[in-house]
């Protein structure tokens, strides 16, 4: 990529040229060549190839209109890394927060383990009746809770 004191340079070079369109002028086709001219305003430089004439010509108008690009999508590009540098903000604070509630649901699961919890539905009943599922844990006989590994997936996720 193009330094911007690059860039700059070209364009100096661009801005202290002939103003104006250049043009190209065919003067003679020959076996072996062809005597062009390409006019600049008031002055003419004499060229062996059309092509090489056509290039020196249009360069007058092609290189500012590819500079002005080149910036374009360079801001384009730092628009678009700070969009990038958001979402990875994002992502980083998603995941902090994911991790922050796993660690809170582990420790009222070890809660729930620990204090011999019972739903309201299976003490009420005095039966299990309970349907509620907690991360691969079920109530048991409404005493108590265990873990339930038919009710784990693969995520550690209720099924």
């Amino acid at each position: 990529m193009l330094s911007k004191e690059q860039r700059e340079e070209i364009r100096a070079r661009c801005e202290v040229a002939t103003p104006g369109e250049w043009q190209t002028d065919k003067i003679a086709r020959y076996s072996d060549h062809d005597e062009c001219n390409v006019v600049m305003g008031d002055e003419t430089i004499e060229c062996f190839s059309y092509e090489n004439a056509e290039f020196i010509a249009h360069a007058r108008q092609d290189i500012p209109v590819l500079l002005e690009a080149l910036e374009e999508r360079e801001e384009a590009l730092k628009g678009a890394a700070a969009v990038t540098n958001n979402a990875m903000q994002i992502i980083r604070d998603i995941t902090a927060d994911r991790d922050r509630l796993a660690a809170r649901c582990a420790a009222l699961e070890r809660a729930i383990f620990e204090n011999g919890f019972k739903c309201r539905l299976c003490i009420q009943s005095e039966k299990h009746l309970c349907q509620l599922r907690v991360k691969g844990w079920k109530c048991k006989d409404g005493d108590h809770w265990e873990f339930d590994e038919a009710r784990f997936s693969e995520r550690g996720s209720p099924e």
